[in-house]
């Protein structure tokens, strides 16, 4: 069987597209091209054509006078089409590209590479001696040209890739239909003509399709998971009134499994398993003389799929799901039931692809099609339904779909997308064919004589005519090993759910049986005929999830995945399994799982050989009860590990030596206290191969993932480099060409840290050499680091200035204990922005009494303010107070016994920071728990601290947030802050930094206060009472004169009267240049302190190149001088 292809783009958005689509060429003059060369490929002499025969035809007839390109000997400068185009980077040439007048120059002006073979050269495995089949060449030259779209012909057959895609997802086009068929020539024309591949401006047309046909895939997706789950409702509230004796658990089971056997009758009639509406015609079947039950019919009907029904012309399928079921078959089922199962089949389930339609229909007429992808969601979103179902029997409660989620998210039920899975399983699976691969070849070639060794150099790739007989016979022996050699993979996904990876893995094994099986058809002359589908599901693949739901649902989607016209369906109960994957003693959890005794032929074998999937993202509080058996048989335990870490463990212990893992999980583990023991235990039995994290992308739908990565391991501890990607922005087309581009190449020295940075080892030195310079900062202030005042209550506590002045006015005794308060976010570069807050700082102790109006005034949150008590036998969500503790009502919730600091000169800093942020207070301010405080004794440590170096030693020790403005944010708690070295410094630099400090604290603050004056300027004089500034106003030095005019209106309803508009003008840019004045001086003085910093860490040219470069990579490198 060979892998069907699936297309690009939905036939409902090209359809639309078509129907207003005026080709710009005459369709008979082109049907009358292509069908010359259509005939001339027909010949019985054909076969001996050549690409190079061929080519003059392909783009003069194909691409210039139907499709519309211009070589650039036809239009010098607005060229659209460049044969023979080199390559960079591969040492090749890309038969031609696709662009606005492409050149070396200008390889963003390549839009797509083109590769052409010859008619009898096979597109999906290499040919001739080549090294490469022609898919992967020119996904290849995609890469180096860094171009989106591929396409790739045989002349008889034209593909359009996407380079984001996998291999097996194109636009096909076959010449002899587009040569007689209108209908398949303007779709190839609409899609592949230059006037839309190539517009004047901005990218060809496909990526929008591309996007659309996603959209289109949600929206059916959303409304068949709707139509699919009320149907489900409906068929189980009907099975329970009708079946009352029968416990609600069971009819769940069997509801889900009729359901399963429809959609699979529903997908088999329309692929051609069972003939064209077997579904309707039983629900219609009706027997005036022996009138019965309908659901007696679809016994019927199950019962001729179970066996096979030659006068029904059903072949028998089986494999379990339609299996004699005691408890499904004795139940009443009401015809509503079956109403339902035809409503199912209504939907269709046939073919994207416009090559499967019959000649003569319309290619794109297919409208709403549910294709293999989609099942995939909905079985997914299937497990949800049903957990939340379940969870309703036991408890008797409403409808509560919080409750199924909180299940889906400890049970670790979330679908994978596409990409990741296709991504994961070549990374984990491709190695390993690779090695079993070339090991397989050492041995034949060791084995053979004579011109037979030499046809085993590359046993992938010769040129059938120049073999001799013994190389052809040595050939077909590899091939034949080869392919038994594939059958011995085993691959495991111990977290299954609905299929995803195993899909994908049957996929990707299928495709190297075929490619071995071809090059047999070649050898041999002729065709064998096997069924990969089953050996594949027999030998290959393995799965167990804790869930009965997903275990059944990924059965279903293997059997949808591999049906075939009269061929039983594969028997799974061995293969996909229920279970906990983790847990082996049935005394600790009911669902404990044995691997050795359910899979003994892998372990006989000495283990499985890939390990894919998506472990459960379980957090440690929820897995208390099993801790003491964790901690007993895990080396990785910790007391707050995260659950993703022991399936990690786990796989790599089910795995032979050498064998691959592959998961996506959180990426905590490299930083997070809770994974030190794993960071210890990993290096001694495997090795990083590959890490992509994707930073604060979520490629899940509703998940809580933090730093989603995939990590390929293999089960190996000899030292090895390896590619690490971090994605700072949005999730690039191709992981692999990320990789290429801006990935990181590491070594087996990040195991000798604590904590795993993948980064250059000379950026790991630099960071070490910073860290041993001098003394942590905690030592240097002599722990006189504190956190800001949480008081439990902000809504109470802080208070705006005319608050504070009326209950002064009430009673000025009140002022004692009303502080100016900061918020973390007041903090900036140099400088306090405060916005008039003040806190009422009744610490611990206060006689409140004898602040009256403050009493009076707190006395109205009196019931949110009131702590927790100790023998509360409630729900402590439903305490409307605060959380316990020995504080009254009225005072702050944290004790505060540092609060003198706070009058003291000090530095303060917020906890999230992208840029540096620390500034000096005399002026006795608090802040909040979202700031920081220390009390150096020179404001020297303030000058070191706003440096380019102590920035990034902060951010190695800190895990990034989020990137904001093109800058990451850190979170930088004291804990991290207190470990920045502070170098040994002489006087003279410690009064050059003091000044320094000084001086930029100085020039901030007038900064500042000329952007308040300013503010209050634009408020006063061009808006209303009460009016606010937007933030481009705000901001108004960013401004130039119209876009502030725009922005007056925008925000101020306003507009700047024309016999001031002049003055307003003038007086703008002279704002605007006092800014940009104060702005240099203060970059000036930054990197004054960036200079007397490198010296004071000894830091050399290089190591301060490295530095910059390093940072500007990783989105850490701020620019000086910022507000």
């Amino acid at each position: 069987m060979t892998r069907a292809l699936k297309p690009l783009f939905r036939p409902e958005v090209l359809r639309d597209h078509l129907r207003v689509f005026t080709p710009e060429t005459d369709l008979r003059a082109a049907r009358e091209r292509l069908s010359r060369l259509a005939d001339t490929l027909s010949r019985p002499d054909a076969r001996r054509l050549t690409e190079e025969n061929l080519k003059p035809a392909l783009f003069s007839d194909v691409f210039c006078d139907t499709l519309g390109y211009r070589m650039p000997t036809q239009a010098p400068g607005v060229f659209t089409c460049v044969p023979e185009f080199a390559v960079p980077g591969s040492g090749g040439f890309a038969d031609a590209v696709l662009g606005r007048a492409p050149s070396a120059a200008d390889p963003r002006a390549v839009f797509a590479a083109v590769e052409v073979k010859g008619p009898r050269d096979p597109l999906d495995i290499p040919h001739a001696g080549r090294r490469l089949s022609a898919v992967e060449q020119a996904f290849d030259y995609a890469i180096n040209l860094g171009c989106d779209w591929i396409v790739v012909t045989s002349i008889a057959e034209t593909r359009l890739y996407y380079k984001g895609a996998d291999r097996f997802t194109c636009e096909r086009y076959d010449l002899a239909r587009i040569a007689s068929s209108d209908e398949h020539l303007r779709r190839f024309l609409y899609v592949l003509g230059a006037p839309r591949m190539v517009p004047p401006v901005g990218q060809p047309h496909l990526h929008s399709l591309l996007a659309q046909s996603r959209t289109v895939g949600e929206n059916i997706t959303r409304q068949f998971y709707g139509e699919y789950s009320r149907l489900r409702v409906e068929a189980f509230t009907a099975l329970e009134r009708a079946n009352p004796a029968v416990a609600g658990d069971q009819l769940l089971a069997a509801t889900q499994k009729l359901l399963d056997r429809i959609l699979f009758c529903a997908f088999a009639e329309d692929r051609g398993l069972l003939p064209t509406n077997t579904i309707r015609a039983a629900f219609d079947h009706a027997d005036p003389y022996h009138p019965r039950a309908k659901w007696e019919t679809f016994l019927g009907l199950f019962s001729a799929i179970n066996g096979g029904n030659a006068t029904l012309n059903i072949p028998r399928y089986n494999g379990g799901l339609f299996a004699p079921d005691p408890l499904l078959d004795n139940l009443v089922v009401p015809d509503s039931v079956c109403a339902i199962f035809r409503r199912l089949a209504d939907y269709d389930f046939g073919s994207l692809d416009p090559l499967d339609a019959p000649p003569g229909a319309d290619p794109a007429a297919s409208d709403g099609v549910v294709d293999v992808e989609i099942l995939g969601h909905i079985f997914e979103r299937s497990i949800t339904d049903l957990e939340r179902m379940r969870i309703e029997l036991d408890t008797s409660a409403p409808p509560d779909t919080s409750k199924a989620k909180g299940r889906r998210k400890k049970e670790g039920a979330f679908y994978t997308p596409k990409f990741i899975t296709r991504y994961i399983v070549e990374h984990a699976l491709g190695p390993v064919l690779r090695e079993r691969f070339e090991a397989l070849r050492l041995r034949h070639h060791a084995d053979a004589s004579g011109t037979a060794r030499r046809a085993l150099e590359n046993p992938a790739t010769f040129d059938l005519p120049a073999l001799n007989a013994p190389q052809r016979d040595a050939l077909i022996a590899f091939h034949l090993a080869w392919r038994d050699e594939i059958a011995k993979v085993r691959i495991l996904d111990p977290a299954c759910g609905s299929g995803a990876f195993l899909i994908e893995a049957f996929d990707q094994l299928l495709a190297a049986y075929q490619a071995s099986n071809d090059q047999l058809e070649q050898l041999r002359g002729y065709a064998e005929l096997l069924d990969l589908n089953r050996e594949i599901l027999q030998l290959n693949l393995y799965g167990v999830d804790l869930n009965d739901e997903a275990v059944e649902i990924c059965r279903l989607s293997l059997w949808i995945k591999t049906a075939e016209p009269g061929k039983v369906l594969t028997a799974l109960d061995h293969t996909i399994r229920a279970g906990n994957s983790i847990i082996a003693d049935p005394a600790v959890h009911p669902r404990a799982f044995n691997w050795q005794a359910a899979f003994p032929e892998v372990f006989a074998d000495g283990g499985f050989d890939v390990v894919v999937g998506n472990p459960p993202y379980i957090r440690q509080e929820w897995i208390s009860p099993f801790k003491p058996y964790l901690e007993a048989n895990y080396k990785a335990y910790s007391g707050t590990a995260d659950f993703y870490l022991y399936f990690i463990e786990k796989g790599l212990d089910l795995l032979k030596p050498g064998g691959r893992l592959g998961f996506i999980t959180s990426g905590t583990f490299v930083r997070g206290n809770f994974a030190a023991p794993f960071r210890q235990w990993l290096p001694t039995v495997a090795r990083f191969e590959s890490l992509v994290n994707f930073g604060e992308n979520q490629p899940f739908e509703d998940a809580e993932m933090v730093y989603p990565t995939i990590s390929v391991f293999e089960k190996r501890t000899a030292p090895a480099t390896f590619p690490t990607l971090f994605i700072h922005e949005k999730i690039p087309t191709s992981l692999d060409e990320a990789i290429i581009e801006e990935g990181i190449t590491c070594d087996e020295s990040l195991f000798d840290e604590s904590e795993w940075k993948f980064q250059p080892r000379e950026v790991t030195h630099l960071f070490h050499k910073v860290m041993n310079e001098g003394v942590p900062l905690s030592v240097a202030v002599k722990k006189r680091m504190y956190r800001g005042v949480l008081t439990g209550l902000n809504e109470a506590f802080l208070i705006d200035t005319p608050t504070r002045d009326r209950l002064i006015a009430t009673d000025p005794k009140s002022a004692e204990i009303l502080k100016p308060m900061l918020k973390g976010e007041d903090l900036r570069p140099w400088y306090q922005d405060w916005e008039g807050r003040y806190i009422i700082f009744s610490r611990r102790g206060i006689d409140i009494d004898a602040y009256p109006a403050v009493h009076d005034y707190l006395a109205q949150y009196r019931e949110q303010l009131e702590p927790r008590p100790t023998d509360w036998k409630g729900k402590n969500d439903e305490w409307p107070g605060r959380k316990p503790g020995i504080y009254k009502w009225f005072e702050l919730q944290d004790s505060i016994e540092y609060h003198a600091e706070f009058s003291q000169p000090k530095l303060l800093w917020p906890d999230i920071q992208k840029i540096p942020r620390f500034s000096w207070d005399e002026d006795g301010f608090l802040v909040n728990d979202k700031g920081y405080i220390l009390v150096p004794q020179s404001r020297a440590v303030q000058a070191l601290l706003t440096s380019r170096v102590i920035w990034f030693a902060l951010s190695q020790l800190c895990l990034p947030l989020r990137l904001r403005g093109g800058l990451w944010q850190y979170q930088s708690k004291s804990q991290f802050v207190e470990r920045l070295p502070v170098p040994g410094v002489t006087d003279v630099d410690a009064i050059a930094l003091e000044r320094l400090a000084l001086s930029a604290t100085a020039t901030a603050r007038e900064r500042q206060g000329l952007h308040g004056a300013v503010r209050q300027r634009i408020a006063t004089d061009l808006g209303q009472p009460g009016a606010s500034l937007n933030n481009a106003l705000t901001q108004w030095w960013r401004l130039d004169f119209p876009t502030f005019r725009a922005e007056l209106k925008k925000a101020l309803k306003a507009d700047i009267p024309v016999r001031e508009r002049d003055d307003w003008q003038t007086t703008l840019a002279q704002w605007r240049t006092q800014h940009e004045t104060l702005t240099a001086q203060l970059v000036a003085i930054e990197e004054e302190i960036n200079d007397r910093t490198n010296h004071l860490f000894h830091l050399t040219p290089t190591e301060i190149k490295t530095l910059h470069e390093f940072q500007q990579r990783t989105k850490t490198f701020y620019p000086l001088g910022e507000v």
